[in-house]
């Protein structure tokens, strides 16, 4: 265990996917940080950061370090080049096409961990000035924070390698290590679940974010000696700007303050096939649903990047296509998180795919129709309504008729007051243990004499 140099502040690796143009991911990120200050006092956060996602999104007390996985990205790529070369001029040898890219980043791992070996003996060439950067900001570090995604799944079995990975590679260096707030799964694939239970297993805390999936599949497997609990996801308690001014954004799109409207959000992919099959299917049912409730709708961005399916660009497709269209409102994206928690605060419930959609509606009280189309997303808002119950509800609407929707939305509105009492009591619970993850490392803080005691 290598020593910590005493200093006034925490200082905490706050580990995450890097998604600054994703509103739901953000605000996981910013509200881990805040909490964290709140128990723990101002802290120091070593944050990955490459300069090619830079944007604006560094704060004082962020020290941006080159992602450690980048190393096991690139060398992972220079493999891949390699092989690629050498199977053009040996054909008969080599079956590039037929390598996943898993294969490469494992060979990659035994490289770089050689590499890392080798630098602990004091050959510090074998690294570039950027991971050594890295790594000596990682040594400085009280605590690894990774803050809650839903990266560990079938659908992106490279997650799985890199996140375990680097649990394994900082443990050496960093006394507490924390997975906060996870959503694991879908993960059948055997290997994976393997190294995945062998890494959580070195972990001091670890937290999950849905109703039950990821403890089951962790228990399942069989894990032991590692406080874990189900808590809420870590934008739960994000905090959205007053009503005053979120009224007041909303009258400039035409919607009158205290006017009842819907929020809503489908994007052009579910992470395992294009959506866009479905763009129709979905203008008619918010045709039916603006004329049958006669509410408007407000189409709320919770992203603005290429990897989220570009959120603004769906919903200017589908109110090119809708017949009620003029009662149909496209925000444009926006940087401005409790401003969008805000509004769909005021929304009466939400409609769509995005998951910090529904929970940012159900953490105010509201509930939500949450629509999925692959079993990615149906393990997310399977997880997210589960804790919540029927007249939310989560529907694959790829298989699921229009009617058959329309029906699930007539039961929320008919439902609607006593569903906002049920979520407001359920609510009530997922925030006496929304903290639980925090609370333990301040506990091991202090055990560890890094933060003074009660007494």
């Amino acid at each position: 265990m290598v020593n910590k140099q005493k200093n006034n502040l925490i200082c905490v690796y706050i580990d995450h996917w890097e998604d600054y143009e994703s509103i739901g991911d953000k605000a996981m990120l910013l509200n881990a940080m805040r909490r964290l200050e709140i128990y723990l006092g101002p802290c120091t956060f070593v944050t990955p950061h490459s300069q090619k996602k830079a944007r604006n999104f560094l704060y004082p007390n962020m020290v941006p370090v080159s992602p450690p996985q980048n190393e096991l990205l690139a060398t992972a790529s220079r493999l891949r080049s390699i092989y690629s070369r050498a199977a053009r001029m040996f054909p008969s040898f080599f079956l590039a096409n037929k390598l996943r890219s898993t294969r490469f980043l494992n060979w990659a791992q035994k490289i770089v961990d050689l590499k890392l070996f080798l630098y602990s003996i004091g050959l510090r060439f074998v690294f570039n000035r950027s991971f050594q950067d890295s790594l000596e900001q990682i040594r400085k570090c009280d605590v690894l924070f990774t803050v809650g995604d839903c990266s560990l799944n079938d659908y992106w079995l490279e997650g799985v390698i890199l996140k375990t990975w680097l649990i394994k590679t900082v443990r050496p260096y960093i006394p507490i290590c924390v997975l906060s707030s996870q959503g694991i799964g879908p993960l059948r694939t055997t290997w994976a679940r393997r190294r995945l239970i062998k890494a959580l297993r070195k972990l001091d805390i670890l937290s999950f974010r849905d109703y039950s999936y990821s403890k089951a599949l962790v228990e399942a497997e069989g894990i032991s000696g590692v406080p874990y609990k189900i808590v809420g996801d870590e934008a739960f308690s994000f905090p959205s700007c007053d009503p005053e001014t979120t009224w007041n954004f909303l009258q400039g799109l035409g919607i009158e303050k205290g006017e009842p409207f819907i929020a809503v959000n489908f994007r052009n992919t579910d992470f395992t096939q294009s959506t866009t099959f479905l763009l129709e299917k979905i203008a008619g049912l918010l045709d039916q649903v603006i004329t049958t409730t006669h509410k408007s709708i407000v189409f709320v961005c919770m992203s603005k990047g290429n990897d989220y399916g570009r959120d603004h660009e769906a919903g200017l497709s589908l109110k090119s296509i809708m017949k009620q269209s003029d009662h149909f409102h496209v925000l444009a994206p926006l940087d401005d998180i409790e401003l969008v928690k805000g509004i769909i605060g005021q929304a009466v419930y939400t409609i769509g795919i995005s998951y910090h959609l529904h929970v940012f509606s159900l953490s105010q009280g509201h509930p939500t129709i949450a629509l999925y189309t692959g079993e990615y997303y149906k393990t997310k808002l399977d997880g997210l309504i589960a804790y919540y119950g029927k007249p939310s509800r989560s529907i694959n609407f790829s298989e699921t008729g229009i009617e058959q929707t329309l029906e699930y939305i007539s039961d929320l509105e008919n439902q609607y007051t006593d569903a906002c009492a049920n979520i407001r009591d359920v609510n009530e619970r997922i925030f006496e243990e929304n903290d639980w993850t925090i609370t333990m490392v301040k506990q091991l803080l202090i055990q560890n004499g890094r933060l003074p005691g009660n007494g």
